[in-house]
């Protein structure tokens, strides 16, 4: 137990350390010089004896190795370096906008559900950030999957639905596969309207408003559903044995949403709307549920 104690309470610093290293280019110069040596160090103005204790730490990490000439990039974390990048940009603005102890605490002593975030948003250079994560390779995967459960099952001409923050992602993916395919897309703060659909996608939505606002949505999308329309809801839920989605747990406390953690929760939400037939489908690359729901 404390070695589990000291390896948390030293985490920030594993943090502070890998965003510093981005926030410096130090993986791309690597790349660009082909290693991080004396020279290289003067040429930057970086302090050489500084830099050599970062690497150190970074080679003991496993994101770097000591190689012939200087520093140069561990081969397996060469592959991941680009999304990676990606991934850093957005975590770095949670670490020094959210994620930190005082908002959690400003969170739980809070006496209502709002938290600061619901009243900021994120600022568009964060937003952006935060957008090629969600929407980025995971619009594929999850058009992808959706296709498999819809495209036996649908006429030639597909009326398809997007609520929520996904902008239309998806449903622009599933229009290069199906020749005749509509794609409306409907943000948090639009009326739904009264069209008829055969697919409605909700993506990145269903924990930010409470059960009882779902329970009205929900209904609204089961009566404008075709016969034989599906509901698709695809979101990050709470697993047990994931230390990703417990991470995921602190996001929400802050900045993200907090209602509707568990799939469970969305698929008892469904039948008590009436809803007969309700399939889940774990996305393992994304850690993503895909919720399919058949009126």
């Amino acid at each position: 137990m404390q070695n589990q104690l000291f390896e948390n309470l030293f985490a920030y610093k594993k943090t502070t350390a890998l965003l510093a290293a981005f926030r410096l280019g130090l993986f791309r110069k690597i790349k660009e010089y082909g290693c991080l040596n004396q020279n290289l160090c003067c040429q930057l103005g970086w302090n050489e004896r500084y830099t050599t204790l970062l690497c150190i730490y970074l080679t003991n990490e496993g994101y770097l190795m000591d190689g012939d000439g200087g520093w140069q990039i561990h081969e397996n974390f060469e592959k991941q370096l680009i999304p990676f990048e990606k991934i850093c940009e957005h975590e770095n603005s949670l670490y020094h906008k959210w994620l930190s102890p005082e908002r959690i605490a400003a969170s739980i002593q809070s006496e209502t559900d709002g938290r600061l975030f619901d009243k900021e948003g994120f600022a568009p250079n964060e937003q952006c950030a935060y957008d090629n994560i969600m929407y980025g390779n995971n619009v594929n995967l999850i058009a992808f999957h959706i296709m498999r459960k819809i495209k036996n099952g649908m006429a030639s001409s597909v009326r398809c639905l997007e609520y929520g923050r996904s902008n239309g992602r998806i449903g622009q993916i599933l229009k290069k596969q199906i020749s005749e395919i509509i794609v409306d897309s409907v943000s948090f703060a639009q009326p739904l309207g009264s069209t008829s659909y055969d697919v409605i996608i909700i993506y990145n939505a269903i924990h930010y408003d409470t059960r009882e606002e779902w329970k009205t949505i929900l209904n609204q999308m089961k009566n404008q559903l075709n016969e034989n329309g599906v509901l698709c809801i695809a979101d990050i839920f709470y697993k047990e044995d994931s230390s990703f989605q417990s991470t995921v747990l602190l996001d929400w406390i802050t900045h993200g949403g907090g209602y509707n953690i568990y799939s469970q929760e969305v698929v008892e939400l469904l039948k008590g709307g009436g809803i007969t037939r309700v399939e889940q489908q774990y996305i393992e690359a994304i850690s993503t549920d895909l919720l399919v729901a058949y009126k």
